[in-house]
């Protein structure tokens, strides 16, 4: 970067981390990474770098449309919804 004031702008989006981590791996972009999946994917060309702050973005989970009334899916959202309120410290 050659001034303070550039701005970085999201040319490439995937969900394949093994995509961003060779990316990186090649000076081709800078990505995001869960800590499992860097130490996994661990590359000799990257440096797996811990952010200090915490991110934020909704998410979504994705079934079949006949299962939305299945006893385990209704399981499933009460335990994601009880879980993981923005007030409630994960564990």
């Amino acid at each position: 970067m050659q001034s303070s004031s550039s701005v970085l702008k999201n040319s490439c989006e995937t969900s394949q981390s093994d995509i961003v981590i060779q990316l990186a791996s090649n000076n081709l972009a800078i990505g995001f990474s869960s800590n499992s999946i860097a130490v996994r994917l661990k590359n000799p060309g990257c440096k797996i770098v811990p952010l200090e702050v915490t991110l934020s973005r909704p998410i979504y989970y994705v079934t079949h449309k006949d299962m939305l009334n299945y006893p385990t899916v209704h399981s499933f959202t009460d335990f994601i919804k009880d879980r993981f309120q923005p007030d409630k410290p994960i564990l």
